[in-house]
């Protein structure tokens, strides 16, 4: 699965550029959505630099999250890596049903 593959790809992208100050996203559900959102619109606009920043902006605005709030979560997962698996699945369930009603 192509989009899997790019998940350790831009999480790990994602962490080494973060450090933030802001507070973590305490809905798991909501930050996973918003994490699918994010990869998905990734994946489709992957061509147009611009077009990925405006895209992120408006799914941040879409959960009322920041930037700054969503690297901190994304620290606060890292400090203990087992928060990942659970976290992962709840991505790739997402990702499979999104799959199942031709969303992705």
């Amino acid at each position: 699965m192509k989009l899997l593959k790019y998940l350790g790809i831009i999480l790990f992208a994602i962490t080494l550029s973060s450090c933030s100050n802001g507070k973590v996203i305490n809905d798991e559900e909501k930050f996973a959505a918003l994490y699918v959102d994010l990869l998905i619109s990734s994946e489709k606009n992957s061509g147009d630099i611009n077009r990925v920043k405006s895209e992120r902006q408006k799914i941040f605005s879409k959960y009322e999250v920041t930037p700054e709030e969503y690297k901190a979560t994304l620290n606060y997962y890292s400090e203990k890596p087992d928060r990942w698996k659970e976290f992962f699945d709840r991505v790739n369930a997402r990702i499979v049903a999104l799959r199942k009603n031709n969303k992705v």
